[in-house]
């Protein structure tokens, strides 16, 4: 079993998880974080500058059996891409063990 990690842009998260929903991969899980890009900006507020280097991402998770890995990553290759940059990150680790509570 794999574990997915994939870092996108936040308006991206609905279309990634239905992709994934759809297709029959029913557990996934989002988380709100930031992270700090190749790129920063500055940014103007009450007239000071503020340098931005933290951008908002969504971590989308995703449990998937071996043989489905490259199904889910094309999916959400697909559904994350946007026409400006990149598009973030999959990270995908072996899973050892899955121990259910209750």
């Amino acid at each position: 079993m794999k574990k997915l990690e994939a870092y996108v842009h936040p308006f991206r998260v609905k279309k990634v998880r239905k992709s994934l929903t759809g297709r029959g991969f029913k557990e996934v899980h989002t988380l709100d974080v930031h992270g700090r890009s190749h790129r920063s900006y500055a940014e103007h507020v009450r007239g000071t500058e503020y340098n931005v280097d933290l951008l908002p991402r969504t971590l989308v998770i995703a449990f998937v059996k071996d043989e489905k890995v490259d199904q889910a990553v094309d999916l959400i290759r697909e559904a994350a891409q946007t026409s400006h940059g990149p598009s973030g990150k999959i990270v995908i680790s072996e899973v050892e063990t899955v121990v259910k509570i209750g």
